[in-house]
């Protein structure tokens, strides 16, 4: 989620995010005014300066994305997940909220796995609920393969899709279609309406400028034009898809915090091994 609500009784805005971020919010603030969209492009259709913000444009060459809350652009923000901000006569503050309940930790990997699962399948099955049909893109990988596993909990008739590359005399279908070709097999096995594309490099040209005009900031992902164009073909069957992409990032993030833990813990030790070395000698 992501709202907005004006008390005209106190004369102050507050505003929301959900804890992961999955709906966007944008704001412009200068100090005197405030705008808010879930687009960019929408405040710039007011008159707001276009000054490149040098601090976010050094952060995308250092890690390929702008963090928040910062933009490419001055003065425009991104309210970050798991926030409120408050705007009382030209008093803005963004605070974290807290969370309703607090889980208990499991007492073992194979507890830790059951509710795991169950919170997947859980997820899944609540945003199965919607009156238009529902799809899901699919590369094969573990995500979106542990999505299509929970959906077919629920549904027997769902409608997979995937994009793959036309691919030149000499260039590697391996290299560059093994998702592609490892997707046709997991819906094969689940007994999906699979809906597969080709694009090829016209597509890709002719797509360029349309997906750089989609994205409100910068990214590095090399496969956005390939997706803005797989989300064109499912549009005609589909009106919602979901994807793994979250979950992905929730396990990268996992991942990448017990191997920060560790090489904290390995240069700590370091650190300690010189400075009791220095003190020997």
């Amino acid at each position: 989620f992501a709202f907005a609500i004006w008390d005209k009784r106190t004369e102050e805005l507050f505003c929301a995010r959900d804890h992961a971020g999955m709906k966007p919010f944008y704001y412009f603030w200068d100090g005197k005014r405030f705008i808010f969209a879930s687009e960019i492009k929408a405040i710039l259709q007011h008159d707001v300066p276009r000054t490149l913000n040098k601090n976010a444009f050094n952060h995308y060459f250092r890690v390929l994305y702008a963090p928040e809350p910062m933009t490419m652009i001055e003065n425009i923000y991104k309210l970050p997940p798991h926030s409120t901000l408050t705007l009382k006569g030209g008093d803005l503050s963004v605070a974290k909220y807290q969370s309703a309940t607090k889980e208990s930790s499991p007492s073992s990997y194979k507890e830790a796995t059951g509710i795991l699962r169950e919170k997947v399948v859980s997820a899944v099955g609540r945003h199965l609920v919607s009156d238009v049909p529902v799809g899901v893109y699919l590369s094969g990988g573990i995500d979106s393969s542990v999505v299509l596993f929970s959906m077919s909990q629920f549904s027997k008739n769902i409608e997979t899709f995937s994009v793959g590359f036309e691919l030149g005399e000499g260039e590697e279908g391996g290299k560059f279609n093994s998702d592609f070709e490892l997707a046709k097999k997991t819906a094969e096995f689940f007994g999906t309406k699979h809906n597969p594309i080709l694009i090829s490099a016209k597509d890709a040209r002719n797509s360029f400028e349309e997906a750089i005009s989609q994205c409100d900031d910068p990214i590095s992902n090399p496969t956005s034009i390939a997706m803005m164009l797989l989300a064109k073909f499912a549009k005609s069957k589909v009106s919602v898809v979901l994807t793994g992409s979250f979950l992905a990032v929730m396990i990268d993030i996992g991942w990448l915090s017990r191997h920060i833990t560790i090489k904290s813990f390995r240069d700590s030790c370091a650190r300690r091994a010189i400075s009791t070395r220095r003190s020997l000698n």
